[in-house]
């Protein structure tokens, strides 16, 4: 959108925004001031609802220059919040259905909900200040017979805003004003009638008895909280109530003053905001968005040093209950475990919630350290990995999690919330059940592996990647029989690297297929040269096939097109197999492998145990490829059980009519060993380093 067409829109926000809230409060400003106040503050949620990276802090600031500017009603706040909730995206030019900035829009609303509040209790806890002297003040003049001073008191006191009350420790109303008069529905008289217990919700009875104990101790000058209140027709009210003690000369508390604000619009609002994904329906936790909003906050805390942890859990397994057992199952065993983390919050003075899918989350907001985060983790741990029973299944569930703690600092709740996914990410690494603590060197390396994987594919693109080949000699006489074709990277930054540097890379972000199916292609085209150029000398090119592309269903077609491409002939190529990329359930498997041997090509594989032997052998597999077999893998002593299952593995592949070929053949040792066995060919630096293609010729037997 054009800055001239948003600039319109955000005044008609504004103006909207003015309708809405201008006669809720009585503001010192005209309509037009008004208007434009709003429009500032549109801008400045505008421009943070924009920010990269994201940071909601300027909406604390919009909160309180509401508050600062008399829209102090209830209703202006709960206009407010509706407003911004439905129509703040519109300015923007924004997709209002975009999640992403449904859950910006919602940390705005709870940045400016928090401070609104705050700075409305500061404001009433500074009027509260002024109340409380004037009636010290009133009742030491009282007690010197000053009628006037006692007149100006009970004057702030009737003509207060808000709700004020006063009475002793036992509980007694002694006084009330007609603010609070008109919030419950009594008359002054009926009031004075009652104690605090009988306009006391009873479940918030037994806090608020033990916060007035704790302020006549004087624990502390003052409380703040957040009550329902009983009115005369039997209606509830929200109110945010500030209790403050008035002590005499010798420090002894002898009445306490209750200022009550009205708070059912914020409490309902702040309700209505569950609308926006604040509540997990399946589990009845806080969802990732309610989840991030306070984790925000507990971060934009600065009234004094904290430290704060963050756990992520995740179901081991969860695809394998869900897919197997059915969805109903699955989202039992999510309700179960939801259950069980929100008792372990609740009985630890944690926050449970539910992130999405199979994960969850606890926030310990006043961290004492790992030493004390570990245990709680540990414990729930053993809760979840209780045996459950779902639906007449009796299953054992097991969840790992990861784990930040640290000092609050300048992070985002998102960067806290990914170290925390990336150590979750190492538990799963290390098995079932298990936890991780993020460390920040380990999470360098992994973000280098990362970057250096993300960019493989441009790398390929750019012609960054070339194919070497290593001889692969008969061990009777020495003769060059095959080269395997092998991947190195001429990084930009990092100069030459072997293919065992980033083929791991490439097998877990998927590129392998793609990097593997380019080689393939470029030592076809090789082969084809010197097939051309050396005749019946021209070795036979052997090239590695990862799993993942072995199963790929392109994968014949793929080997068709190189053969077709560089007219090389298929008897001249070879297809290394892991023992993994075996499939031994797949007839399709066998099809395929048989095609590709009628044209010529043959097959080895990386070893024989894993698989049964008829499923070997219905293979056209001629060549067996291990690197376990030198001399090097059974400590150089021949009368051995390692070395006996080597002579063994040697003997049965002949037996099944295969050639064996050894890898890692490093020292001479190496090679008279092999020999002896009876292994027919091998490669590694005592039979020669990889090199260029060009160099392959000079290699030739005459």
């Amino acid at each position: 959108m054009a800055d001239d067409g948003r600039s319109a829109e955000l005044r008609e926000f504004a103006e909207g925004w003015a309708a809405a809230i201008i006669d809720t409060s009585y503001v010192p400003m005209s309509r037009r001031e008004i208007e434009d106040f709003l429009l500032d503050l549109s801008g400045s949620l505008l421009t943070a609802l924009l920010s990269e990276p994201f940071d909601p802090a300027p909406a604390l600031e919009v909160g309180a220059r509401l508050v600062n500017a008399h829209f102090t009603a209830p209703e202006a706040l709960g206009r407010t919040l509706q407003l911004l909730g439905t129509g703040l995206v519109q300015p923007a030019g924004l997709s209002s259905e975009d999640q992403r900035l449904l859950d910006r829009v919602v940390q705005l609303l709870g940045r400016l909900s928090t401070g609104y509040s705050e700075a409305l209790r500061e404001r009433t806890f500074e009027e509260q200040e002024v109340i409380k002297q004037a009636m010290w003040l009133a009742t030491d003049v009282a007690q010197r017979r000053l009628q006037d001073s006692e007149s100006r008191f009970l004057a702030v006191f009737d003509s207060a805003p808000i709700g004020l009350a006063i009475g002793d420790f036992d509980s007694n109303i002694l006084e009330s004003n007609q603010a609070l008069q008109d919030l419950l529905g009594y008359t002054r008289e009926e009031l004075n009638a009652l104690t605090g217990a009988d306009i006391l919700h009873p479940d918030d009875i037994p806090d608020t008895l033990e916060r007035y104990n704790r302020l006549f101790r004087g624990e502390y000058p003052s409380f703040r909280s957040r009550q329902r209140l009983l009115k005369k027709d039997g209606d509830v009210l929200w109110a945010n109530v500030t209790v403050s003690a008035v002590r005499d000369s010798t420090g002894v508390a002898t009445y306490q003053v209750a200022m009550v604000e009205d708070a059912t619009e914020l409490h309902y609002a702040n309700q209505a905001m569950a609308t926006l994904g604040m509540q997990d329906p399946l589990t009845g936790l806080p969802t990732r968005t309610a989840f991030m909003a306070r984790l925000d906050s507990v971060l934009g805390r600065v009234d004094r040093p904290r430290r704060v942890a963050l756990c992520v859990f995740g179901i081991d397994g969860f695809a394998t209950i869900n897919d197997g057992l059915g969805p109903e199952v699955g989202d039992e065993v999510l309700l179960k475990l939801g259950t069980k983390l929100r008792y372990h919050a609740e009985d630890n003075k944690m926050l449970a919630a539910r992130l999405g899918g199979d994960e969850f989350a606890l926030l310990i907001e006043e961290s004492e350290g790992t030493r004390t985060v570990t245990p709680l983790v540990e414990e729930a741990l053993r809760l979840i990995n209780e045996p459950v029973t779902v639906l007449g299944h009796r299953l054992s569930v097991h969840a790992s999690v990861g784990i930040v703690e640290r000092a609050v600092g300048r992070e985002q709740p998102a960067e806290l919330l990914r170290d925390a996914t990336m150590a979750l990410h190492w538990a799963k690494q290390g098995g079932k059940a298990q936890w991780a603590l993020f460390d920040q060197q380990r999470c360098d390396r992994d973000r280098a592996q990362l970057q250096l994987a993300l960019t493989m594919p441009v790398a390929l693109d750019n012609g960054e990647f070339t194919v070497v080949y290593q001889p692969i000699r008969s061990l009777g006489d020495n003769r060059l029989v095959a080269v395997e074709a092998q991947l190195t990277w001429d990084h930009p930054e990092h100069g030459l690297l072997a293919a065992a540097e980033f083929l791991a890379l490439a097998e877990r972000t998927g590129l392998v297929v793609r990097l593997s199916e380019w080689m393939l292609l470029q030592a076809c085209g090789q082969a084809r040269q010197w097939q051309q150029e050396f005749g019946e000398r021209a070795p036979i090119v052997s090239v590695k096939t990862p799993p993942r592309q072995a199963r790929d269903p392109d994968f014949l077609p793929n080997v068709i097109r190189a053969l077709a491409d560089s007219g090389l002939d298929g008897g001249l190529l070879r297809l290394e197999l892991a023992q993994d990329a075996i499939d031994c359930d797949s007839e399709e498997q066998v099809e395929d492998m048989e095609l590709l041997a009628e044209r010529g090509i043959t097959f080895s594989i990386a070893g024989l145990s894993g698989h049964r032997p008829e499923c070997l052998v219905a293979r056209p597999l001629t060549v067996l490829k291990s690197r376990d077999l030198a001399v090097s893998q059974v400590d150089g002593e021949r009368e051995t059980i390692p070395a006996t299952v080597t002579w063994n593995t040697v003997s049965l592949a002949h037996q099944m009519g295969m050639q064996v070929i050894a890898e890692n053949v490093d020292t001479l040792d190496d090679v008279a060993w092999l020999r002896e066995i009876g292994v027919d060919a091998g490669q590694g630096v005592a039979l020669g380093e990889p090199v260029d293609a060009e160099e392959i010729g000079s290699l030739l037997t005459p």
